[in-house]
């Protein structure tokens, strides 16, 4: 998992526009845990959507690995000493500090997945959201993850039927504001249902689907 700063996060989120919520809707009390602590895992870019290896490769592309680290269920994915992109990400936001996530299974072998963008605020002079939300299925021991952008027009439905709190719009492009888990899950189905496909692969050394 690549190493990110808070802020570097937020700004590269905030340039594509996300699925967001002010307060947490996953707390540690109600997360599940489908991979055990200590679990490693090899990181894969999807050739077809991520943007920087789009025309570079087929399929899926290494791009580093690492392991877990679960603590009342709250998860760290720690990059492995040595991977280039965890340290040149960390040093160019001053240090950096490991992705933590909270997750929450929704059947079917789906998941939400909640992360941190910062640390929360209520200051309403700041535009940015505390968690951002991405969407995760386990096949075996790989999990793909899927981030989606919030799409100002076509999302608008889903505040119409009561799935989304609001689309707003800034500088930086639509978001999506969430204020259910099971709304959101049935928002990423959608997607994935359209014929929508993940950005990364993570296999896993271990996976535990029940927790």
């Amino acid at each position: 998992m690549r190493r990110w700063t808070p802020m570097a996060l937020a700004a590269a989120l905030m340039l594509s526009g996300c699925f967001t919520s002010k307060t947490a809707m996953i707390t540690a009390a109600v997360a599940d845990t489908p991979f055990p602590d200590g679990a490693t895992f090899t990181e894969f870019g999807n050739c077809a959507t991520v943007t920087l290896l789009q025309g570079a490769c087929t399929g899926y592309k290494a791009q580093g690995t690492g392991s877990v680290s679960l603590k009342q269920s709250v998860y760290t994915f720690n990059p492995d000493p040595g991977d280039d992109t965890a340290a040149v990400a960390a040093a160019q936001g001053g240090g950096g500090a490991d992705m933590t996530a909270l997750v929450k299974r929704i059947g079917d072998g789906l998941y939400v997945v909640q992360l941190p963008l910062g640390a929360p605020t209520s200051d309403a002079s700041i535009p940015l959201d505390n968690y951002f939300y991405a969407f995760l299925r386990l096949e075996g021991k790989a999990a793909y993850v899927y981030i989606f952008t919030c799409e100002e027009s076509g999302d608008r439905r889903y505040v119409r039927s009561g799935h989304l709190a609001a689309v707003t719009k800034s500088l930086f492009g639509a978001s999506c504001e969430v204020g259910d888990v099971r709304k959101l899950a049935k928002i990423f189905r959608d997607r994935v249902a359209n014929g929508a496909q993940p950005d990364k692969k993570f296999e896993f050394s271990a996976i535990n689907p029940g927790a």
